[in-house]
């Protein structure tokens, strides 16, 4: 399934493990010749997406525009740019939303916030 694709995208497709022993994946296919995600052969399933992966964009557009930046460092492709980032979406949780929205200082915008990125 990886043959032909750079070392660079490679790593970043490849899946991840969490320090939980949880496996992830970010981006989850690539194309074929027309256009149609290619799924065969892939080493891990995908998980089809929800009206919840819709609010937690909402919750982290909100985050960066009252806090001035992204709730995880990514880069100019909004790729997670190291394991930590990872991580920390990965293992997301009520302590964890706790700690990283404790910058938000509206407390109307906190309360969206808090609502919007659970996971």
């Amino acid at each position: 399934y990886f043959e032909g694709v750079d070392a660079e995208l490679r790593e970043k497709i490849a899946p991840k493990v969490d320090k939980r022993g949880a496996s992830y994946v970010v981006k989850t296919f690539s194309l074929d010749d027309k256009g149609a995600p290619k799924i065969d052969g892939l080493p891990y399933e995908l998980v089809k997406a929800t009206v919840a992966v819709d609010y937690w964009s909402l919750g982290a557009l909100l985050f960066q525009l009252v806090v001035g930046e992204p709730l995880v460092s990514s880069n100019r492709d909004d790729d997670c740019v190291n394991a930590k980032s990872m991580a920390i979406l990965a293992s997301w949780n009520d302590d964890a939303a706790r700690k990283n929205l404790a910058v938000i200082k509206d407390a109307a915008a906190w309360d969206l916030a808090s609502k919007l990125l659970v996971r």
